[in-house]
């Protein structure tokens, strides 16, 4: 896991150098458009149906032959191929046919074909812990976006910068193939395929709202026609995902163990986590209380940097720092996330995203006049209400389970650090921010087994 994490902090820093100077090159306009077709691009990848979480929860039960996981394996790869090969079509008689933005989409559509192919391939890895490997081959798919862009320098366009992707996920998929255990033809089988899509199915609609929920933003700023500030909302999406980036991987990589547990402990409702277990959830905990803190007060520092080293960005450290606590819920209910999707309630997470998106567009159509801080504000308070709710209900899902008493006060710091500083300021901010450090580690101390 070390080796793991140290190599995608090297493909962190890869993608960031990649995202800041596109964003340098292209300007805010420009950097805006293309940030709105990648955003259409993970939207389409969505077109499998389930299939790349249906892999994920499939290869997580036992398995009797060998070749039972390699009947996951075709029978995955082939949807995900037909779906890809679907999604191109479309939207190259998309990008033959208009003009504008649509010219662009044979592009995303060889995109989201990769895309899809490798998504599947990176969860058959995970499940056979290639965790180095998939690191390694994130690297080389950044690396490739990232020259070009050196390359080219001021030439740089939309179109090569999303060719550049595309050759960065072709060679990424190349690599799964050839080292994935050899599959066959007899291997795709249509029974498997409907397990795996009837149980990915709720799972990707569940990613699919949440991807929404995490772009919702950006969709109403293209909405709102904000003209360059669409660029500097970009932008601080990009900002978060970076500085969110490191917890995010550690999230990643502790969903499939954590969702075994989990389902073990459904399945045998008299079974109670080891002592080791229960320590390295409450240490999990603790990462990401303390990791959601840090990156507030790295998105409140940016403006420093924004200011010397990328003027046309200026004040998007606003935008970063509002979007850093709005998504740093789905970190702090990382238990009950998992715990919800393994017991068969994730439409229950849908409904809530749900909920959370009419609040937001109901506030925006009622006040046209509200600006994109406005609305992070308000989306924050509805995210807390729901993961209020979300805590009460599995504490009574699983009541026999020592539950963490302490995250209901601590679900508190995203609304309160962004109530203080829209009415004190910065000041406001960074003392909430240092009062929730400490509370994180005195209840680690205090109760280090959670």
């Amino acid at each position: 896991m070390l080796s793991f994490v140290g190599i995608k902090f090297f493909a962190l820093a890869l993608s960031s150098a990649r995202s800041l100077l596109l964003a340098a090159l292209l300007g805010p306009a420009t950097y805006g458009l293309f940030g709105t077709l990648i955003l259409v691009q993970q939207f389409l990848s969505y077109a499998a149906l389930g299939m790349r979480e249906g892999v994920t929860v499939h290869l997580s039960r036992t398995h009797d032959s060998p070749m039972d996981v390699l009947t996951v394996y075709g029978s995955a790869l082939a949807w995900g191929a037909g779906a890809g090969l679907t999604v191109l079509v479309a939207l190259t008689i998309v990008h033959l046919r208009f003009d504008g933005i649509g010219s662009y989409f044979g592009w995303i559509g060889a995109i989201s074909l990769l895309s899809i192919l490798n998504e599947i391939l990176v969860n058959i890895d995970r499940d056979r812990n290639k965790l180095k490997k998939i690191a390694l081959l994130e690297v080389l798919y950044n690396v490739i976006p990232l020259a070009v862009a050196l390359w080219l320098w001021r030439d740089i366009t939309i179109p090569a910068a999303l060719g550049a992707v595309a050759a960065g996920l072709l060679i990424s998929v190349t690599v799964y193939v050839a080292t994935l255990p050899r599959t066959r033809i007899q291997h795709v089988q249509w029974r498997v395929t409907k397990q795996m899509l009837a149980i990915g199915s709720p799972l990707a609609t569940l990613s699919a709202v949440n991807l929404l929920v995490v772009s919702i933003y950006i969709i109403l700023a293209n909405r709102m026609a904000l003209g360059e500030t669409l660029g500097l909302i970009v932008f601080a999406n990009t900002a978060c995902v970076i500085v969110l980036f490191a917890l995010n991987t550690v999230a990643w990589a502790s969903t499939a163990r954590s969702m075994r547990n989990l389902y073990a402990e459904h399945a045998k409702p008299a079974s109670q986590s080891s002592p080791a277990e229960k320590v390295r959830a409450a240490l999990l905990r603790t990462i990401f209380r303390l990791g959601i803190v840090i990156a507030a007060l790295v998105c409140l520092a940016a403006a420093v940097i924004f200011w010397f080293v990328m003027k046309a960005y200026a004040g998007a450290e606003v935008f970063a720092f509002y979007f850093c606590l709005f998504q740093s819920y789905g970190l702090l209910l990382f238990d009950e996330i998992n715990q919800l999707s393994v017991t068969g309630r994730s439409r229950w997470i849908v409904a809530g995203y749900c909920s959370l998106l009419t609040l937001i567009w109901a506030v925006h159509f009622s006040f046209p006049q509200a600006t994109i801080q406005s609305l992070a504000v308000v989306g924050i308070v509805g995210y807390f209400i729901l993961a209020q709710a979300a805590v009460w209900f599995c504490a009574r899902l699983s009541a026999c389970r020592n539950e963490d008493l302490s995250k209901p006060i601590f679900l508190l710091f995203p609304i309160s650090c962004a109530l203080l500083y829209l009415s004190i300021g910065i000041g406001g901010a960074v003392l909430v921010c240092l009062i929730f450090a400490s509370f994180a580690l005195w209840c680690h101390r205090a109760r280090p087994v959670g």
